[in-house]
């Protein structure tokens, strides 16, 4: 028995997946661009320029524990302005 149906290519990400992710790009980008100077730079320092915490301190001239301090408030500012658009909430 032939089918002439096929199942879809899912190795390639649909158009509405393509449009999602960077739609949720441009959402995290003006989160982070929304942050202050100071989070900012270790945000970025830390997951875009991949520096360790040590690293960072020596770099700004800072304690390692406020590093740690404004990674995690620079994240949690980020992931509040993220979530309403993950639960569909954005306008």
């Amino acid at each position: 028995m032939r089918s002439d149906w096929e199942f879809p290519d899912t190795t390639q990400p649909s158009a509405l997946d393509q449009l999602l992710s960077k739609e949720l790009e441009a959402v995290v980008e003006q989160a982070v661009h929304s942050l202050s100077p100071k989070l900012k730079t270790v945000l970025l320092l830390y997951d875009v320029e991949g520096l360790s915490y040590e690293q960072i301190a020596e770099t700004l001239g800072i304690p390692m524990g406020t590093v740690k301090s404004r990674l995690f408030a620079a994240r949690e500012q980020v992931r509040k302005q993220v979530e309403p658009y993950l639960r569909g909430e954005s306008e």
